[in-house]
């Protein structure tokens, strides 16, 4: 058995967590002449397309929302404070820095998918979203 298998057995069984047959998987899909788009799994099993879809506009939303942004920015000055202010040793430096890296990590997974370009059907190529 592969490691990968024994700890999605130790979150799963042990801690009841979510394993990697879980998580939202963004993968680049390509053709000959290089990247086509994306496209989204859970559990290394591909979305049918309305989910897809679904999840972006979503993400779209979430980035909008502005109570998210300020949770987000809540949960980020919460670590930067503790960082400044509480952090007597490395342990609470290091806890700190994880409530940042998590506000940072939400930021960027939503961005990431909100832009996300999903290849058309029947062969055409599209273009990703752009900010402007």
């Amino acid at each position: 058995m592969d490691n990968e298998k024994i700890l999605n057995i130790i979150l799963k069984e042990i801690f009841n967590a979510p394993t990697q047959d879980d998580i939202l998987s963004v993968r680049e899909v390509k053709n000959g002449m290089g990247s086509v788009g994306y496209s989204l799994s859970i559990g290394g099993v591909p979305l049918p397309e309305n989910r897809v879809q679904g999840i972006i506009e979503a993400a779209e939303q979430l980035y909008n929302n502005e109570l998210f942004q300020l949770l987000l920015n809540e949960y980020e000055y919460d670590g930067s404070k503790r960082m400044a202010v509480e952090a007597a040793d490395w342990e609470r430096v290091r806890f700190a820095k994880a409530f940042i890296y998590g506000a940072d990590f939400m930021r960027r997974k939503v961005d990431q998918i909100r832009n996300l370009h999903i290849p058309e059907k029947k062969g055409r190529q599209g273009k990703p979203k752009t900010n402007e």
